[in-house]
């Protein structure tokens, strides 16, 4: 055990050390996250990654190992057509009162024209989209609502704000170009490790596409790196590895309570700071898989800077939410009328 005890420690310290050297030379951002810059103010040729994966050991199965990417250039972060950026800052409708000074958050997935649980098709978003304009409500994005929580904007009356769980290619298939037309933005939480991949019907982005769709005022924001998929819980159910302790592939090893905190430190570390060398400053915001989490995620998500949750919970945001709640509306059942009586029943009856 005393040697097992020894091994540990000398991989942590294999994984921290290259970030402390990374802390002496990096620009730290107000929302917390960093990038790494070299002592002339240059990025930094290579940035060290902490993977959160397992590695086959005869000594043990652990939970981190370090490799080494390049960095993606600045040039991967300009827009060339800044101008045609899309634009939600419309004047808005307030022909009709629901609310004031508060926001709803819809929560969708997938767009396909064969529905399921998680899937509507094109022609139901699009009557959801029309209901919302019709109904005066008034489309935002959610860097507008991170504003207004922070105290620094403004809303509009009936505000809502149209985000997507998991990154799927239906996204830019039908969401971008529909919202574009429309003259409105939408942001996608994605799950990092799985752009430009797919599993069975589902395809995922790809960078290329956010890039674009970046440049056009849609964001993207982490809905973990690789800690997406449901794993074996303490307790033999399936449980989302961002948010508990699960056994290690292969074996009867239980995460120890350091093993998990320095997996979702890597994992969340890691997402975001891909998400900004690609697509440029982030906020410092997070999409729980499955919609789980508990105090030790908050807290450990709170000491890298990140401070805004999406969460699965259902209700209206207003000053001093952190824990954002959102409306499901991407199940086949929801009609753009149905989505409207579940809207309504958010009217604040002081308006």
């Amino acid at each position: 055990m005393k040697l097992r005890s020894i091994i540990m420690k000398c991989i942590q310290w294999a994984a921290v050390l290259p970030l402390i050297y990374l802390s002496s030379v990096q620009t730290v951002f107000a929302d917390g996250f960093v990038t790494g810059l070299d002592s002339a103010g240059s990025p930094l040729s290579y940035l060290p990654m902490v993977v959160p994966t397992l590695l086959p050991s005869p000594l043990w199965k652990l939970p981190i190992y370090l490799s080494f990417r390049p960095l993606p250039s600045e040039a991967s972060v300009r827009c060339p057509n800044p101008g045609n950026m899309t634009s939600a800052a419309a004047v808005p409708d307030t022909s009709q009162i629901h609310y004031t000074g508060k926001a709803l958050i819809l929560l969708y997935h997938n767009i396909d024209p064969t529905e399921s649980d998680i899937t509507i098709s094109p022609q139901k978003f699009e009557a959801h989209l029309d209901a919302l304009k019709a109904n005066h409500y008034n489309v935002v994005s959610l860097e507008d609502l991170i504003s207004f929580l922070e105290g620094t904007n403004d809303l509009p009356p009936n505000a809502v704000v149209l985000t997507f769980d998991d990154g799927y290619s239906s996204f830019y298939r039908y969401v971008y170009p529909d919202l574009r037309q429309r003259g409105i933005t939408a942001t996608d939480f994605v799950i990092v490790n799985d752009l430009g991949t797919h599993d069975g019907d589902f395809r995922f982005l790809d960078w290329s596409q956010l890039q674009e769709m970046n440049c056009s005022g849609f964001s993207f924001y982490s809905h973990s790196y690789n800690l997406h998929e449901l794993q074996t819980g303490a307790n033999g159910n399936q449980v989302s590895p961002l948010a508990n302790r699960v056994y290690i592939d292969g074996t009867d090893n239980l995460e120890t309570e350091e093993q998990y905190r320095t997996k979702v430190l890597a994992d969340l570390m890691l997402s975001n700071v891909l998400l900004q060398q690609k697509l440029g400053k982030q906020l410092p915001i997070l999409s729980f898989p499955h919609g789980e989490y508990n105090q030790e995620l908050l807290d450990l998500a709170g000491s890298i800077g990140i401070h805004y949750f999406a969460t699965t919970n259902e209700g209206i945001n207003g000053p001093g939410d952190h824990l954002l709640r959102r409306v499901n509306a991407g199940m086949p059942y929801i009609s753009g009328d149905v989505l409207i009586e579940k809207l309504a029943g958010y009217d604040d009856p002081r308006k």
